[in-house]
């Protein structure tokens, strides 16, 4: 896009007009779901001048569509969604759904088609829509699946052999496309062996079963597992462990390896996790110059870095801060003088923009119940997950959350949650009462067996709130509905929380498959010593 127009853009984003006009829609929207809130002054325009506001908001997202960067595309795609969601003009929903195609996000705009039913268009628009929706169409696995524009980049690309490395949101369904290209390959006998490296037991299982119901109509010919042990009975072989369990592995096996995925690919910064993780590389590397390699990272910066530390010559770098599911960072904050009121702002790069008051019977004065009561007042009726510093505050805010909450009596899965609890942990171990509350709690000295029956049942929706320290900060595949911070910080002592984690963190708000849409809520964030989430931070890979 040229200079002029990008001058043009960035004209309209500041000034005041737009940015009413955009705090009006998302006011608007909110309000869908939460009618006691107040608009003060834009109250009265709901009615009167809400088509004239949103005609005017469609042109500009159309013309922030075609910028060069993210930050204004993914204010195109938040204004599509939330003017979709709310009017009942079928010409400007139509406007929306096609401003999503022009974007690449079709899933996006699939979601919003299936939510509209059908709304007539014309000939020209349904031929531009089809032509469009072609050119992201694949088949996979006897299927035609419509890419995003950034999926079907990668897509092409992870069928070179050129090391790649994919860089984007939690969101963007990176490791979907990479363990359908992995079987595609390896059941075409394109390759023979290939490892998926993954940092967590939780990712590796759910990973393991991902290749395993793909592979499943050749399972005698093809081995998947999570074992470092070697089977030569198989000719092709999938291997989906963490780094620890590839260094048994690479001490045995001496076939050679045709492809490497290294998911989570920032932990190689970790002192000693990335230490043992380099070490494989560089053990694969002697064994198989040709070996190919393929890094994920959730946002991330520092490739061409890492490939000279294993060796690599060139390194194919796909990269895009887009997501493709709309996420709400919404500022809470409380007055004193009204302490059953909620004020909430949106957060739009550094910018605040007034939603307006939230009137509850709830109180919101007592600084420490005040993430539980801001949980309960607006995440209890989907997936919320909730940020504890540490294990004792994690338990502390997730009985707080319960005593707001009725029991479940009738719930035969959160009772054999309980049972199991009390036989395997503890008798006495408060969580068991908790979860029949549809509440848990999740820290990293529990049992991982445990950790990971709470996340399941997470996932499941059979717990509507689960209070987690940074163990669920990267690791593990758990989207929400809804994200609940009231701090950058971790631990007793303040320690201040690195900020690219944070926003990996508050990235599981949303995801393609589980919510188009996701809230992070962050609370008293005008009093937080750092505003980490301003703008967006990438991790920045170094040698361990």
């Amino acid at each position: 896009m040229n200079t002029l127009a990008n001058e043009v853009i960035n004209q309209i984003k500041s000034r005041l007009e737009f940015k009413n006009d955009l705090g009006f829609l998302f006011a608007h929207s909110f309000l869908q779901k939460h009618t006691q809130t107040s608009f003060s002054a834009l109250q009265g325009k709901i009615e009167s001048d809400s088509v004239v506001i949103y005609k005017r908001l469609i042109e500009s997202a159309y013309l922030f569509s075609q910028s060069e960067s993210d930050e204004d595309k993914n204010l195109a795609q938040s204004i599509a969604y939330h003017l979709n969601i709310i009017t009942s003009d079928n010409y400007l929903k139509q406007l929306s759904e096609n401003l999503l195609r022009a974007l690449g996000n079709f899933p996006g705009a699939s979601y919003l088609q299936e939510k509209n039913g059908f709304i007539p268009e014309t000939f020209y628009a349904y031929l531009k829509r089809s032509f469009i929706e072609n050119e992201n169409k694949v088949k996979i696995a006897n299927k035609e699946i419509i890419l995003t524009n950034f999926q079907k980049k990668v897509w092409e690309s992870l069928h070179s052999n050129v090391p790649q490395a994919i860089s984007a949101p939690t969101s963007a369904g990176k490791s979907f496309l990479v363990v359908e290209m992995l079987a595609n390959r390896i059941i075409s006998r394109e390759l023979n062996s290939a490892i998926y490296i993954a940092p967590t037991r939780a990712l590796v299982n759910e990973i393991t079963q991902k290749f395993i119901n793909k592979t499943l109509p050749y399972q005698n010919e093809v081995r998947v597992t999570s074992i470092p042990t070697i089977n030569d009975e198989y000719y092709k072989q999938i291997f989906v462990l963490t780094q620890e369990r590839l260094q048994v592995l690479l001490d045995n096996f001496k076939n050679k390896i045709d492809i490497v995925v290294i998911d989570e690919a920032q932990s190689i910064s970790d002192e000693i996790r990335g230490m043992i993780l380099q070490d494989c590389l560089d053990k694969i590397s002697i064994q198989n110059p040709d070996a190919k390699y393929v890094f994920l990272a959730p946002g991330a910066e520092g490739f061409n870095d890492l490939a000279d530390i294993i060796g690599i010559d060139t390194i194919h770098v796909e990269k895009t801060n887009l997501s493709p599911v709309v996420q709400n960072k919404i500022i809470i904050k409380v007055d004193p003088a009204k302490e059953n009121n909620l004020q909430l702002s949106l957060l739009d790069n550094s910018n605040i923009l007034s939603i307006g008051e939230l009137t509850s019977t709830r109180g919101f004065a007592n600084e420490n119940t005040r993430l539980a009561a801001v949980a309960l007042e607006l995440g209890k009726d989907e997936g919320s997950l909730v940020y504890g510093t540490g294990a004792a505050n994690a338990e502390d805010v997730a009985k707080q959350i319960a005593s707001g909450l009725p029991l479940l009596e009738n719930d035969s899965d959160l009772k054999e949650l309980s049972k199991f609890i009390k036989k395997h942990v503890h008798k006495d171990y408060s969580l068991a009462n908790l979860v029949l509350r549809g509440v848990g709690y999740h820290y990293g000295k529990m049992p991982s067996l445990l950790r990971e029956t709470l996340e399941k049942n997470f996932t499941n929706n059979k717990l509507k709130f689960l209070v987690c320290t940074t163990t669920l900060f990267q690791g593990v595949n758990l989207p929400a509905k809804n994200v609940f911070i009231d701090t950058p910080t971790r631990g007793n002592r303040g320690e201040a929380l690195d900020p690219a984690s944070l926003w990996n963190f508050a990235g599981r708000a949303g995801r393609l498959g589980y919510a188009f849409s996701g809230n992070v809520y962050l609370i008293d964030y005008d009093d937080w010593e750092t505003k980490p989430l301003d703008s967006k931070i990438d991790f920045k890979i170094t040698s361990s």
